[in-house]
């Protein structure tokens, strides 16, 4: 029996089908990276896949890939895509709950990194921009930020349920007193720390919501590559065995959390 390929990320990308002279590209073009030409890096594999609509892959499609993949071993795989790819195959949910995990779990150490990048540290908000975030998670959130910020603020775009019993609970567990307000009413001073969490990154909230640095989360990956500003993070810098994709880390974490511990993936700053 012939011993499959084990591989630790498979990454989807949108592509064009090419019309040559005498053949037309094929509809998934798959290409190795890492395996022996790279013992450093994680071994995976890209995926173009080529004269795809909306409407997806169909079962004929589905089949054909599954042949090209036959010789990889794909059960410790970490699924990735870029944003076109990810609609298309009906993993935009996934991959976003990995960069949600990634914020929550990891909100102690931003502050921290935060606090040594920028002296002053008083204030903070908490800016709700997208339909993605639940109560429960602006409340894992908040529990980090009220032993950082003495005075914190919500911005709302969207309206969460329940949001004034998340107040008072803050103030009867914690002492803490916030002040939530709609986008719409909201005309606050500077604030020293921001965590914007938007569907998409624009210069409005920079002059909606001032602030001496800021730390980003968006609904999608393009935006934030667009952002020229120093004091605004958008992810965390990871350290392991081997080198992998950019994002992985936090899609590993969220997806296959043994293959942390298999190459002792830490995080170790942001960006």
């Amino acid at each position: 029996m012939k011993i499959k390929k084990k591989i630790q990320y498979v990454y989807f990308t949108y592509g064009k089908r090419k019309m040559g002279f005498r053949e037309k590209s094929r509809k998934f073009e798959v290409s190795e990276i890492g395996f022996e030409k790279d013992e450093n890096r994680l071994d995976g594999i890209d995926i173009v896949v080529n004269g795809v609509t909306g409407a997806g892959l169909s079962q004929k499609d589905v089949k054909n890939l599954e042949k090209r993949l036959k010789d990889y071993d794909l059960s410790e795989a970490v699924v990735m895509a870029d944003e076109k790819m990810a609609d298309i195959l009906d993993i935009s949910d996934m991959l976003f709950a990995a960069k949600k995990y990634e914020l929550i779990h990891n909100c102690f150490f931003i502050m921290k990194k935060i606090k040594q990048k920028f002296d002053k540290s008083d204030n903070a908000a908490v800016v709700i921009g997208s339909a993605r975030w639940e109560l429960k998670d602006i409340f894992s959130i908040l529990d980090e930020l009220k032993d950082n910020y003495k005075k914190i603020d919500i911005v709302m775009q969207y309206q969460l349920p329940n949001i004034t019993g998340l107040v008072e609970l803050a103030y009867d567990e914690w002492g803490v007193v916030l002040h939530a307000y709609s986008v719409r009413n909201y005309n606050g001073s500077k604030k020293d720390f921001v965590i914007f969490l938007v569907d998409k990154w624009k210069d409005f909230w920079i002059k909606k919501v001032p602030f001496g640095a800021a730390y980003v989360v968006t609904d999608d990956t393009e935006s934030t590559k667009q952002v020229n500003n120093n004091n605004v993070f958008s992810g965390l810098i990871y350290k392991g065995d081997k080198e992998m994709p950019r994002d992985m880390a936090a899609h590993m974490a969220w997806q296959k959390p043994m293959l942390c511990e298999k190459f002792h993936v830490s995080v170790i700053d942001i960006y």
